[in-house]
């Protein structure tokens, strides 16, 4: 971890940051998991065996995958009262059942709020938001809260006032219909100049890279698109260099996104080399 002194700058002469890599493997595809885990069960012990080191847990309207907010047919015909209402219930189940878990070590609620222009979601109401958050802190005080943000598209201050960690996403190629595929021209010091001014504005202490891209992100659906095309925005050797790149930017903790992918490629492709890469990763710096 980073070094500074007491006035919140950063050190001119640091060392590249020791942090943790973390894969979020909630979303392994389940036909993958029925097909592969029987016959290769050092697969499961090596994505579990992460998983036990620290998993977030999501809670709220908004969260991962298209369309960010996955609101049930049922609750499209309440007003928006009663859909917080709901959505309040549905977090102190959630907390209330699994705030014993050991492997839980933090909640994050809801994704990217302040992202308006991703996602097909209500306004945001920024004082649910809060409430949600205080909620969250009370059902379980021994857990930290993470309220997430874009790292390239947004300002970052108004999503770290809220928890008591701030995540950014990190991603480097996208697909973009205007222009088609897309590296961000940008290097390690937008984001700590970012951290200087969300520190500034803020009393925000802790910064984690929440997405670090993983996965690839093509035009349409992954899955109906050729290989050759998935890998122009994610590949083995991309891997490397994100995971290098975001240890740079010198933030707590990593979380890569697309794990699940690595093993798609690995059991319907029959296509290794992401998967093995990231073991080597996570051997490397995952702290086991």
């Amino acid at each position: 971890m980073r070094t500074r002194p007491r006035n919140g700058a950063p050190n001119q002469k640091q060392p590249v940051a020791a942090v943790l890599l973390l894969p979020r493997v909630d979303r392994v595809n389940k036909c993958c998991a029925a097909r592969a885990g029987a016959r290769n069960l050092e697969d499961g012990a090596f994505l579990f065996g992460y998983q036990k080191m620290g998993q977030l847990r999501r809670l709220g309207m908004k969260t991962p995958r298209w369309p960010e907010c996955h609101i049930p047919d049922w609750a499209k015909s309440l007003d928006k009262t009663q859909q917080q209402e709901k959505v309040l219930k549905m977090l102190e189940k959630i907390v209330s059942r699994y705030k014993d878990s050991q492997t839980i070590k933090y909640w994050q609620v809801e994704n990217e709020p302040f992202l308006s222009i991703f996602g097909i979601c209500p306004k945001l109401d920024p004082y649910f938001l809060t409430s949600e958050v205080a909620l969250v802190k009370d059902l379980d005080p021994t857990r930290k809260v993470i309220v997430t943000d874009s790292g390239e598209l947004s300002l970052w201050y108004q999503a770290a006032r809220e928890g008591d960690i701030f995540g950014t996403t990190l991603y480097r190629d996208i697909y973009q219909k205007r222009f088609g595929y897309v590296t961000y021209p940008i290097g390690p010091n937008f984001f700590k100049m970012k951290e200087l001014w969300t520190r500034t504005l803020t009393d925000q202490e802790h910064f984690i890279v929440i997405e670090l891209q993983a996965e690839p992100w093509a035009n349409g659906w992954v899955k109906n698109v050729p290989l050759e095309e998935q890998f122009i925005t994610m590949n083995e050797k991309k891997l490397v260099e994100n995971v290098t790149y975001a240890r740079r930017v010198g933030f707590e903790e990593i979380y890569l996104w697309g794990v699940e992918w690595w093993y798609w490629l690995k059991v319907e492709k029959d296509y290794t080399a992401l998967w093995d890469t990231g073991k080597d990763l996570f051997q490397q710096y995952g702290g086991r």
